[in-house]
């Protein structure tokens, strides 16, 4: 029997009927994602090179469907891999097989690095890649696919024959794709924002705009709870901010702005004018068209309504797409910012999504709310911190209102300040420096690691101040923190020296100081002036600027002898914590045209200030306090002076609180001081017995001390023409040229100037250029121009003021400082160029000169178009040009801004004979008594009874005086 022939082997495919559709899937797969991909990059590349903004809804929606396509293909191509792997090798084909290898590793490396950019979210844990590792991961799934095409082309060419049409197919398909969409983005493209100036009369007296001219929907500017899930630090500072309380939930600010409501309503039968209050302070019901909602005037109005509590939401400052200019009064310009796909959507699995596609493509989301070009900027925060009052809101005209931005920019720390006393070892950029300081955020998205060894910080959204008051009226849990942190925040702020006394007890008597290290004894029966000196050292506006009228800052003064017994004071409390009025107060009375102070923050009635008494930044303030020793006193004589801050006063607080309540709103410490005077009694022979006091420690150095003494008597003299400050000024910049001659010179050419002595103050300033080490070039820089100017040296003059303009001081340059922000220099330049000028024959010099003069009073405006001086000399510059109509239309500018002084004084006069306290206040030298008859926790029997007849209207009038 013939046995069977053996059976054939069958042979082995590498790709078998089954596994084919397989690699079906994973080619389509791959073929979509391929277009997907080239899109994607095109926009990338596009916006990289062009630098515009291409993405949109749209093209989120392929970053998502590239996340989809991705996930998709990890199955696919795993699993063809392994079979086919599995199938082909023991094939003869070597270099096809290391090839395929090669080709699934690039694959594998594809999917995994695709996975490790998705930084998803399950059970509260997260995937993916993160910091400097991102980056590496991301460029390996950039060359990942360029290597996959690659090998896949050597890999077939090894083997079968490559469809090459088809392969072609789907190139063009993806590049003709790309390029479509590419097109379609340039032609959608949202144009940048310019608010149209018709159909905006819904938003004013506000200087707020939408992009559109169109209200914003709601759901937009509320959303600070889906801020709340990638950046839970950043929300919890906020939350405890005075932003976050800015609007209705704010039980001062309700009060204030429905007493505004109220008038306007009364006076003009419209709210209209008190949406100048919410473009800073409800934005969000401003914005949406809802500020006219009949619930916002109800004084019953729940605080926890969402609309009347919403505030300076998350959206309303990171939705700002343009600062428009520095007047303030909310000159900004805001958007609907675009969003994810499924930012409102209900369903939590697409918000679930919609989170995943925030984690993996937060770029877009930087770009819509993080605009580096404005939220760095100080014209951002000048925006609201800024405020002027419009004729609609007062029936008058336009005023000046609070004004933190050119407090700051006009000052020495800006850099930007011409005529500050000191200057920074380096210029203070903008607002967020200070109020915007690095804090930890361990669990938030947006922290950032900026220091070796360090963990993740943001920017700080608690923007700390000096007003813990509102967190503690609406009873938020963090109060007492918030008290201790902000206290924390305005230590070293500001400094107190009790720095000499005037034996004598008058303006005039003799001087003993600097105190320390040795104090002198006092005399029994005598009676003293301490000079007391409050420095500005870290505050870079005004001290206190804002709501100065209704900030609380003042001197308190306790006077003790040895046995304890008071016998001097100031600034005590009184009847529901009340401060007494005859405090010193380092705040402005503002009055209303019949002179009755403004004390309840009724905005609508401002109308000038009878004094303004806050100390500028870099700058120094002198108190004189007068005390009489008391014949039985025992020493030693303690005198403990504090600087305190509470952010209302009693008779404002009443307004919208109890009339019963106590002020028991927390006070900061801003400064204080405290010295020990020996007492000296005098025996029949009229020798001493007084015992040497130990050395006093003080850690400021002499000549400062001297200095900041000068600065006080100076600024009292400046605005009120008083010569004895003046005089006692400028011996106490000889006292520190003596110890420090580049700014005791420097000094005593300021007080020359101002007193008309032209040779003495040049000769001043020579001695500063020339002293080593030499006062601040460009302080003797411009007050040389001064001088120049005054002697009509005007080419000399205009000549320094240029050098100014250009910064053009190796020292300011290295500081950072850049003069040019100087709209007083600018404008000063310009006024010189006009004089010059004017001295020329008609012809081309003289044009170019004052076309010059123009340039500099345009820049001028740039930086504060509310000032009626520079309008002024445009004018004048305008009309030597022959240019009839800017010179007509400056004039009306300087007309609107220029003060009426007229009734300016007759508002002050009404003030000053209803305000005793505070006419005593205003007066060039003012001399605050410790031993006032009817001062607050004084006994009687400190009284001094040399002046008790003295004061009989004081006491009467205690009460009422305005003070606090």
């Amino acid at each position: 029997m013939q046995a069977s022939p053996p059976k054939a082997a069958v042979p082995v495919q590498a790709i078998g009927p089954r596994l084919r559709w397989v690699l079906r899937v994973v080619l389509a797969l791959f073929a979509l994602l391929a277009v997907n991909s080239v899109y994607l990059a095109s926009v990338t590349v596009v916006e990289w090179s062009r630098g515009v903004e291409l993405q949109d809804e749209f093209y989120l929606l392929n970053v998502l469907l590239h996340l989809l396509l991705g996930l998709l293909l990890v199955v696919p191509v795993v699993l063809f891999g392994a079979l086919h792997w599995r199938n082909a090798r023991g094939l003869p084909n070597r270099l096809a097989a290391r090839v395929g290898i090669a080709l699934f590793l690039a694959a594998l490396l594809l999917l995994v690095s695709g996975l490790l950019l998705t930084p998803l979210e399950l059970g509260g844990m997260r995937w993916g890649a993160r910091g400097a590792a991102r980056s590496v991961v991301y460029w390996l799934h950039v060359a990942a696919p360029i290597a996959a095409i690659w090998l896949f082309t050597i890999h077939r060419l090894a083997g079968p024959r490559i469809r090459w049409r088809v392969g072609g197919g789907w190139a063009l398909a993806a590049v003709a794709f790309a390029g479509a969409m590419l097109l379609w983005h340039g032609a959608t493209r949202r144009p940048p924002p310019v608010p149209p100036e018709q159909g905006a009369a819904w938003l004013e007296p506000s200087l707020a705009r939408t992009a559109t001219g169109e209200p914003i929907p709601l759901r937009s500017l509320q959303m600070n709870h889906y801020c709340l899930e990638c950046h839970g630090d950043t929300y919890a500072r906020w939350e405890h901010s005075v932003h976050a309380m800015s609007s209705f939930n704010n039980p001062a600010y309700a009060f204030s702005v429905r007493e505004t409501r109220r008038v306007l309503l009364e006076r003009e039968g419209s709210l209209q004018g008190a949406r100048f209050c919410g473009g800073c302070h409800d934005p969000v019901p401003l914005l949406a068209g809802l500020l006219d909602d009949p619930r916002f005037d109800d004084p019953h109005f729940d605080p926890h309504d969402p609309i009347g509590s919403a505030s300076i939401s998350c959206t309303v400052c990171h939705s700002v797409v343009e600062v428009r200019g520095t007047r303030g009064n909310a000159e900004f310009t805001i958007e609907e910012s675009p969003q994810y796909p499924f930012t409102f959507s209900e369903s939590p699995l697409l918000q679930w999504v919609n989170r995943q596609l925030i984690l993996a493509k937060p770029s877009f989301h930087k770009r819509t709310f993080l605009k580096p070009q404005i939220h760095r900027s100080g014209e951002f925060c000048a925006t609201c911190h800024k405020v002027f009052i419009p004729e609609s809101l007062n029936d008058y005209r336009w005023l000046p209102g609070q004004n933190h931005w050119d407090s700051f920019r006009l000052s020495g720390v800006s850099g930007h300040g011409v005529t500050s006393w000191y200057y920074p070892p380096s210029a203070i950029e903008n607002c967020n420096a200070c109020h915007m300081p690095e804090v930890a955020a361990p669990r938030d998205l947006a922290g950032k690691v900026r220091a070796p060894g360090a963990g993740p910080t943001v920017r700080d959204h608690l923007f700390p101040g000096a007003n813990p008051a509102i967190a503690c009226l609406t009873g938020h849990a963090a109060c007492q923190e918030l008290v201790d942190e902000l206290q924390a925040f305005n230590d070293g702020a500001m400094r107190l020296d009790l720095f000499g006394v005037r034996v004598g007890g008058e303006i005039d008597s003799p001087l003993v100081a600097p105190l320390g290290p040795q104090v002198p004894a006092l005399r029994r029966g005598e009676t003293y002036l301490i000079e007391t000196v409050l420095r500005n050292l870290g505050v870079g506006h005004e001290f206190t600027q804002g709501t100065a009228d209704s900030n609380e800052v003042w001197l308190d003064v306790t006077v003790t002898d040895g046995r304890g017994d008071l016998i001097g004071r100031l600034g005590g409390f009184g009847p529901g914590r009340s401060v007494d009025p005859w405090a010193r107060f380092y705040n402005q009375f503002l009055v209303n045209r019949d002179g009755e102070r403004i004390d309840r923050r009724n905005v609508q009635e401002i109308f000038t200030a009878l004094y303004n008494l806050q100390v500028p930044a870099g700058s120094g303030d002198v108190t004189h306090l007068r005390l009489r020793v008391p014949e039985d006193a025992a020493g030693p004589i303690r005198v403990h002076a504090r600087v305190r801050y509470r952010k209302f006063d009693t008779a404002y607080l009443r307004m919208f609180m109890p009339a019963a309540c106590d002020n028991d709103l927390p006070i900061l410490l801003i400064a204080e001081d405290s010295i020990e005077f020996p007492v000296e009694s005098i025996d029949t022979d009229g020798e001493g017995d007084a015992t040497p006091p130990p050395p006093r420690i003080v850690a400021i150095p002499e000549w400062e001390r001297w200095h900041d003494y000068a600065i006080g008597l100076f600024r009292r003299a400046e605005p009120r023409g008083a010569r004895g400050p003046l005089r006692q000024a400028d011996e106490a910049f000889a006292r520190v040229e003596a110890l420090a001659p580049g700014p005791g010179a420097l000094g005593r050419a300021r007080v020359a100037l101002r007193d008309g002595r032209l040779d003495d103050a040049g000769a001043a300033l020579r001695r500063a250029v020339a002293s080593d080490p030499p006062a601040y070039p460009w302080s003797t820089t411009w007050f040389s121009a001064q001088v120049d100017r005054e002697f009509g040296r005007f080419g000399e003059a205009a000549e320094r003021l240029r050098r100014l303009v250009r910064s053009d001081f190796a020292e300011a340059q290295r500081r950072g400082f850049d003069f040019s922000r100087d709209d007083r220099l600018l404008a000063r330049l310009a006024d010189t160029l006009l004089l010059q000028a004017m001295g020329l024959p008609e012809g081309t010099a003289r044009r170019a000169l004052l076309e010059e003069a123009r340039d500099h009073c345009e820049a001028a405006l740039r930086l504060d178009l509310q000032q009626a001086e520079t309008w002024y000399i445009l004018a004048q510059v305008a009309e030597a040009l022959g240019d009839a109509a800017t010179a007509a239309e400056a004039l009306r500018h300087h007309a609107t801004y220029k003060p009426d002084d007229n009734a300016r004084d007759r508002a002050v006069q009404l003030a000053r004979l209803r305000y005793p306290a505070a006419n005593h206040a205003a007066e060039a030298i003012v001399i605050y008594d410790l031993q006032r008859p009817g001062a607050h926790e004084l006994p009687d029997s400190a009284v001094a009874p040399s002046r008790g007849a003295s004061h009989a209207a004081e006491r009467s009038d205690a009460d009422s005086s305005g003070g606090s």
